[in-house]
């Protein structure tokens, strides 16, 4: 097994049961967010990634969306596109 600079193994690959219990998550999240229209959401770390992604599903669906991040130009940035 290959070694890192401080002889620490490196790290394992990701498996598909990462993956699939990510899709079923987002999955859970997508149809929750059909219950929720009319709704307030507030997302937190919604200034990148996953946040980001589901402030803008939430949107989608009609709910209205507040979100917090740490970066508060990013934090303008997707407010505007959401």
């Amino acid at each position: 097994m290959a070694r890192g600079a401080h002889g620490d193994a490196m790290k394992q690959p990701l498996h598909a049961e990462t993956f699939r219990t990510q899709r079923v998550l987002l999955r859970e999240i997508r149809d929750r967010h059909a219950r929720d229209t009319g709704k307030t959401a507030l997302v937190t770390g919604a200034i990148s990634g996953i946040g980001e992604a589901i402030a803008h599903a939430f949107a989608r669906e009609g709910a209205e969306v507040a979100i917090t991040g740490r970066n508060r130009q990013r934090g303008q940035a997707v407010a505007q596109a959401i």
